[in-house]
């Protein structure tokens, strides 16, 4: 399989005359993405998660967003009227406000 950008050289392409086929020259390095056969196992999670611990911090994060964003049925947040009551609740002062410093410590960061 080669990169989606490849496009040959209609020079390179050549008609041999004795079998009458096609024949291109390739450019030398040709990015090659594995092919997996439909027979084969997907991975589990418990295969899959060594090689996701490889992985930079922020390839992670990549990671966690879009299993996130694919995830169905995930909470998307509070709806409006959940936001319209807590937002009520700070202008009237009986909401427990906290530092973003204090939210970090609360969730281990």
């Amino acid at each position: 399989m080669f990169s989606p950008d490849f496009k040959p050289n209609p020079a390179s392409i050549a008609l041999p005359a004795d079998r009458g086929a096609c024949a291109l020259a390739f450019p030398k390095k040709i990015d090659i993405v594995p092919i997996i056969a439909e027979n084969q196992p997907m991975k589990t999670l418990t295969e899959v998660l060594p090689d996701v611990d490889q992985l930079s911090e922020e390839e992670q994060a990549g990671l966690a967003a879009h299993l996130l964003a694919n995830l169905r049925g995930a909470p998307l947040g509070p709806d409006d009227k959940e936001l319209a009551r807590r937002e009520a609740e700070i202008d009237a002062g009986t909401a427990e406000l906290i530092t973003f410093d204090e939210l970090r410590k609360a969730v281990g960061r």
